[in-house]
């Protein structure tokens, strides 16, 4: 982490360094002969004029504070010249404003040094001189600036013409031109990333991101004297309000990259919209009271929120486990940039042991290229590491999968195999209990009869007449598994209406289903014939009447259910009908039959006034329950 920050750092002094060595073409020795002028009472006598020596600082410029105020001073030189000589020009290492140059008393031409923008321009300049105007030997030279409080001119030196504009030209290069190559960059980046479709998680940061590379862009911008044209005081405010929402836009950028919400980053903007107010109130009145509260909240503000940043940058990068050294050495070199901007005129930072260099931001837009290149090809190199990692986890994933799949397969096979086996055990079983309660009690009992000589043919004839029905029932109940009760039914119906009929009855057989009946398991289907041929035989039995109805409908309680009714026109239930038959299939036997099965069965009075048994079978209890609608 500390690695990151020193990097950043660094990151910022070599671009430094190469932007002035590179943009400021030429050795500007300093000049020993350099006077400054200032104002007395009459600023056309200069011959008397007070004369001072201007301190070279290390920003590097000369300076000189004039505790009067007296307006502006005038810078003087001379320099030799002779006619076999080439024409000399003046080149600055950079402009500040001039109100005026003069050449042995003759002004000249300005309109290369006009309209500038707020700060002046960060790159040579040269001012070529007229011939006419140079004389052998000796020549003085006067330069006047602006400043009342302070007289400022930049390191210069007098060259041939033709190396002067060619430094120029450089510096016009690395300044203007580059610079105007970086924004088209920066605003590039900045619409690629706003098409992009990033993930959820990182949507916010990506915005701050954009929103950073345009402010920056339009810090650029201001070197191209976009805003020169706005009437005072309003030039100042905009000039700094461009660097106050910059600022807030780094700020803001660090908190969303170090996952801060979205507090933090409204924190940044209300600060900058207070700034702002505060400029408007204190130095709405003049131009110059407008320098001069900008120019003391931009110091405060800007390093503080830059110092702010970087601080929780760096802790959300430790937090996270450094996995980001790249992105936050640019981040730290583009806020050291930024307070190196807020800072530099008031400190004169430069770097002593070159030169001195001076730290001036304005010539260092590359920083914002540094910081969108370097950001985006770190957040995309992310992106497809991220991906390459969830591609070979979902290959991973996909191949455990295939044998997870593969083994719960197998185990389906065999627990289906176990199943069938289950229910084929379970089947036989309930045949084999059904044929020894059923079958073998009666065949058992008349066996028993027929030893004992009591057997009587018609006891016989019934007792071996219901063997019969039940082995049908068990034979239906089986080869009717899968098929529907509509199909059942009516082969239950073919083998009770010859039995009913002999024993004097009448059958009435009503199907009042809306369509084709649920499909039950077999057992619950044997236990339904069962109930229903129990009823049938004991009103054939009890009833003392001449009509068995059978009615199969839907059940109301449960529309997808089935309700059966077995109606006889006899007196009804009577005491003696409440116990158990001697067949053994009384009231209670359907009692138990239906709970085995989740059925409600219950017995009362017909509408005729004859005896009903009524039977329940819910759905659930069906294998597949269809809509009666099908």
């Amino acid at each position: 982490m500390a690695l990151a920050v020193i990097g950043g750092v660094l990151v910022l002094l070599a671009s430094q360094v190469a932007t002035e060595r590179l943009s400021r073409v030429g050795d500007y020795a300093q000049d020993d002969n350099l006077v400054l002028i200032l104002p007395g009472e009459n600023s056309q006598n200069m011959a008397n004029a007070k004369r001072v020596k201007p301190e070279y600082t290390a920003v590097p410029a000369y300076v000189y504070d004039d505790p009067d105020r007296g307006g502006p001073g005038v810078f003087e030189t001379r320099f030799e010249w002779s006619a076999d000589q080439p024409e000399p020009a003046l080149l600055l290492a950079y402009f500040r404003r001039l109100d005026a140059i003069e050449l042995n008393g003759n002004p000249v031409a300005m309109q290369n040094l006009r309209n500038q923008s707020l700060f002046g321009s960060w790159r040579p300049t040269a001012v070529l001189f007229e011939r006419a105007h140079l004389r052998n030997g000796e020549n003085i030279l006067r330069i006047t600036d602006p400043g009342r409080s302070r007289k400022v001119l930049a390191p210069f030196k007098i060259a041939p013409a033709d190396s002067a504009e060619a430094a120029a030209f450089a510096g016009e290069f690395f300044e203007l031109h580059l610079a105007l190559a970086v924004t088209g960059i920066m605003l590039f980046v900045a619409l690629f990333c706003a098409f992009l479709n990033w993930p959820r998680a990182e949507k916010l940061q990506i915005r701050c991101f954009i929103l950073l590379l345009a402010l920056w862009s339009v810090r650029n911008a201001m070197g191209f004297d976009l805003f020169s044209d706005l009437p005072g005081p309003w030039d100042v405010f905009v000039a700094y309000w461009i660097g106050f929402l910059l600022a807030a836009g780094y700020a803001a950028y660090c908190f969303a990259w170090a996952g801060k919400g979205g507090r933090w980053i409204a924190a940044a903007w209300i600060s900058v919209a207070l700034a702002i107010l505060l400029t408007i109130v204190v130095g709405h009145e003049s131009r110059g009271e407008a320098f001069e509260i900008s120019y003391l909240v931009e110091s405060l503000l800007i390093p503080a929120f830059v110092l702010i940043a970087i601080a929780i940058a760096a802790r959300g990068e430790l937090q996270s486990g450094a996995a980001r050294p790249v992105q936050l050495l640019l981040i730290v070199g583009a806020g050291a940039a930024l307070a190196v901007d807020a800072l530099d005129e008031r400190f004169d930072i430069s770097l002593g042991f070159i030169d001195p260099q001076p730290m001036i931001y304005y010539a260092t837009p590359r920083h914002g290229l540094l910081l969108a290149l370097g950001v985006l090809g770190a957040m995309i190199f992310h992106q497809v590491r991220a991906r390459r990692l969830s591609e070979d986890l979902a290959g991973e994933l996909n191949a455990q999968l295939a044998v997870r799949t593969a083994e719960l397969s197998d185990a389906h096979e065999r627990e289906k195999l176990f199943v069938r086996h289950e229910a084929l055990n379970e089947e036989r079983q309930r045949i084999m209990r059904d044929m020894h309660d059923g079958l073998g009690s009666q065949l058992m009992s008349m066996l028993l009869a027929a030893r004992r000589g009591k057997a009587e043919p018609a006891k016989v004839a019934e007792g071996l007449q219901q063997v019969v029905d039940e082995m049908r029932l068990m034979i239906d109940s089986m080869d009717s598994l899968g098929e529907n009760l509509t199909a059942a039914f009516s082969s239950f119906r073919g083998r009770l209406q010859p039995r009913i009929e002999d024993a004097g009855f009448t059958l009435v057989w009503n199907d009042h289903t809306a369509g084709a009946l649920p499909t039950y398991r077999a057992r619950t289907t044997l236990q339904i014939f069962r109930i229903m041929q129990e009823a049938v035989v004991n009103a054939l039995k009890h009833s003392n009447g001449t009509t068995i109805a059978v009615t199969v409908q839907d059940d109301p309680s449960d529309p997808a259910g089935l309700h059966v009714t077995v109606d006889d026109d006899g007196p009804g239930f009577a005491p003696r009908r409440k116990g158990v038959d001697s067949g053994g299939y009384g009231l209670e036997n359907m009692r138990a039959r239906a709970r085995s099965i989740g059925a409600r069965i219950d017995f009362g009075q017909s509408p005729s006034g004859g005896g009903r048994v009524a039977l329940s079978v819910p759905a659930a209890n069906s294998d597949t329950m269809p809509s009666r609608a099908d």
